[in-house]
């Protein structure tokens, strides 16, 4: 049983809980009313989670925890509780990285917390642990579930920087210190943009380097601020880079650092992680680990994309970053492989053909390739360039390749960690696949997302590009109420709520799901109905979330409607298709072989369909996973090569 946050400590939701407890016999009550109120609060803080970790002081700071002005306090913890009901902590447990069982873990006993304020918590007087440059803090309810945690300290902790949740980014950041009160944080404007741990043609003599941008629209001093790689700030000696005085960068500009004696010393490879302090020692930028193995090679550096993500694109020194996702041409790069497949470019039903790439027209209209040229990791100015001369594509045709010697083909290689460019006469890129991960063989080939990324997939030459999703293991749609039920997504005990459609999450690990999308008949990814997920949205493992109509999608379910998710790549991962026979008490429910029926609602928890509440629907509705079904075609596809 869980209430909404916003009636929490109504009688309403405490006579639920108490009811709910009496009739599942969860607790003896028997016992003292001491016990039994210890659960019920137990209930009610576990329903609630509004109280979160918000500010850690590793170094302590003037005024606070035994502080003076001229001398600093102890090391605190703050905590906040950002809902409109008081929080008892009565049981919560806070601790270091020796976990919630250490011996210093500190367990509140008859404290409380205030709706919408701040507490903070001191070492010494209350809980006993140090905490560590490199500490993580974290936050157990009363019932054991942990519901904060600070995550690993970056270590830039002082007397004037306290490491702080912003709630914006939905991330700790380092900030002046605010105990007691709201955090505050400067906005971030400037990136890290492009970096590069191989020699890339006519730039920075050949050396790694790094590019910054200023993407505000304001001046941005960066005085004082620094960059480094994974070993840290002031452990790497003089390899790490200061910004001198006044350095500053202008709105929508762009500043290149190279590695030599004037910038930055430390050398970029493998799974380096470069970062942007500035001045106060808060974290401004990083893209988190490079993907080493030879991503980044003279046609491919690791940039920024416009949503705060990073990925391998041809390289863009000073200028804009291009990603073949956000490149709006219709010709596109849609399928290569490296070794051939079967009775594709000279192959047979049993022994793969040559290399080929083939190109698709996503567009309306006939495009014109005279004057386009595709290449490899080499570059434009290679002797092995392929120019198309007098070809046209129509509108949707797939236009195939082949790799050899032979006239019209092209003639360079395909493989290792090649990156497979095509540009128009004017060099402009039309379509890039990034560096190729190397993972070919007959039975697999380099496809293009919807989203314009790269996976492997079944070879689908001159066809549609059959992909099947990296979660089509483990996400699931689970239910769906096209009518709405009780006590969820705004109902109450009498009214239904919104129309509701429930994930299943099927693996041992949580699972981001941010960037997933929603959606029915009458809408696609690209349509202002589809329901996007936020990011940072987890299932947790084993595990359901519920998303409602008109907060998280803006389409109706109804009568036969077919719902589906799409990945955060686009593709399709789990669908069903209603047969228009939901009610308040009758909802659309996974069972587990994959079917369909209808069946007692049961939203954020496991089915339960049985004879009296549903049977499995028509052939239309019965609905097994994407991957199943993907899988037949595998088989299919394999058995294809023997009989034609």
């Amino acid at each position: 049983v869980s209430c909404p946050t916003s009636v929490i400590l109504t009688n309403s939701c405490s006579i639920n809980i108490l009811y709910f407890l009496f009739r599942e016999r969860t607790t003896t009550m028997t016992g003292s009313s001491a016990t039994f109120a210890a659960v019920l609060m137990a209930t009610l803080g576990a329903s609630q989670g509004v109280v979160r970790i918000s500010e850690v002081a590793s170094q302590g700071i003037f005024d606070v925890c035994g502080g003076k002005a001229t001398v600093p306090g102890d090391q605190y913890v703050e905590l906040h509780n950002s809902g409109v009901s008081e929080q008892s902590l009565e049981g919560y447990v806070l601790y270091d990285d020796k976990g919630p069982t250490g011996t210093e873990a500190y367990t509140f006993t008859g404290e409380v917390i205030a709706a919408k304020s701040f507490k903070v918590v001191c070492r010494g007087t209350e809980f006993q642990f140090g905490i560590g440059d490199t500490d993580t803090i974290g936050l157990q309810d009363a019932v054991g579930t942990q519901i904060s945690t600070s995550g690993v300290l970056p270590g830039f902790g002082d007397l004037t920087h306290t490491y702080q949740h912003n709630s914006g980014a939905g991330k700790f950041l380092y900030a002046a210190p605010t105990p007691g009160a709201q955090n505050k944080f400067q906005a971030d404007e400037v990136v890290i943009n492009e970096v590069a741990s191989e020699s890339v043609n006519n730039v920075c003599k050949g050396k790694d380097f790094v590019e910054l941008a200023n993407i505000g629209s304001n001046v941005a001093d960066i005085s004082n601020w620094l960059i480094h790689d994974d070993r840290g700030h002031g452990k790497n000696g003089t390899e790490e880079y200061i910004f001198a005085a006044d350095t500053k960068m202008a709105p929508q500009s762009f500043m290149l650092l190279c590695n030599n004696k004037e910038t930055f010393r430390f050398g970029i490879a493998g799974r380096d992680t470069i970062t942007l302090v500035d001045a106060n020692k808060q974290v401004v930028s990083t893209p988190g680990p490079l993907q080493g193995s030879g991503q980044s090679t003279n046609t491919s550096t690791y940039q920024r994309r416009s949503d705060g993500t990073y990925a391998y694109s041809f390289p863009s020194p000073e200028f804009a970053n291009t990603f073949s996702s956000e490149i709006e041409k219709p010709v596109v790069i849609n399928e290569l492989s490296t070794t051939g497949t079967y009775k594709t470019c000279g192959g047979s039903q049993d022994a793969g053909g040559n290399q080929y790439i083939e190109l698709l027209n996503t567009g309306d209209e006939e495009v014109d390739l005279t004057g386009y040229r595709m290449f490899d990791d080499k570059g434009p100015l290679s002797s092995t360039v392929h120019t198309f001369d007098n070809v046209t594509m129509a509108a949707g045709e797939y236009l195939f390749i082949c790799g050899s010697g032979k006239k019209g083909n092209f003639q360079f290689g395909i493989g290792g960690r090649d990156t497979i460019t095509l540009t128009e006469p004017n060099d402009d890129i039309v379509s890039t696949t990034g560096v190729l991960q190397n993972q070919f063989t007959t039975d697999l080939s380099y496809q293009r997302r919807n989203d314009g990324t790269y996976t492997f997939a079944i070879p689908s030459p001159g066809n549609e590009n059959v992909i099947i999703s990296d979660y089509a293991d483990d996400i699931f749609i689970n239910e769906i109420s096209d009518t709405g039920t009780y006590n969820v997504c705004g109902g109450d005990d009498k009214t239904p709520g919104a129309d509701f459609i429930e994930f299943g999450n099927k693996a041992k690990t949580a699972i981001d799901v941010g960037g997933f999308i929603i959606i029915d008949d009458d809408t696609d990814f690209s349509h202002k109905n589809a329901g996007v997920i936020p990011s940072g949205t987890i299932i947790k493992p084993e595990s359901f979330l519920i998303f409602c109509a008109d907060k998280d999608f803006n389409f109706g379910i109804a009568g036969r409607d077919q719902v589906s998710i799409l990945d955060n790549h686009g593709t399709l991962l789990s669908s069903s298709k209603l047969e228009g026979q939901g009610t308040p008490d009758m909802s659309f429910s996974r069972t587990g072989d994959g079917e369909f029926v209808y069946a007692t609602p049961t939203p954020g928890g496991k089915n339960m369909p049985d004879e009296k509440s549903g049977k499995p629907g028509s052939s239309a509705a019965s609905t097994r996973s994407v991957r199943s079904a993907l899988s037949a075609l595998f088989v299919a596809i394999s058995i294809s090569k023997f009989l034609f």
